[in-house]
């Protein structure tokens, strides 16, 4: 709902700026299910993502995760 957005983003921009800061990685999935970068809290897919989404979600973490993979197992 609309009256939620502005805890949304008081609480995704604390992720982002302060815990993203003491952990050892961060994926942020909101850019890639989102309806557009204007309206970040929008959900292209879904509350809870559709298949496309779980797809686009699923690829997008397989790429921020593939490097840290090579990493240890290449």
């Amino acid at each position: 709902p609309d009256e939620w957005v502005d805890g949304w983003q008081e609480v995704n921009e604390y992720i982002r700026t302060t815990l993203a800061q003491q952990a050892d990685g961060f994926f942020d999935v909101a850019p890639l299910l989102c309806e557009s970068a204007k309206l970040p809290y929008k959900p292209r897919y879904g509350g809870h993502p559709n298949d496309a989404g779980c797809a686009v979600w699923a690829e997008g973490l397989g790429e921020y995760l593939a490097p840290l993979l090579e990493r240890f197992f290449l």
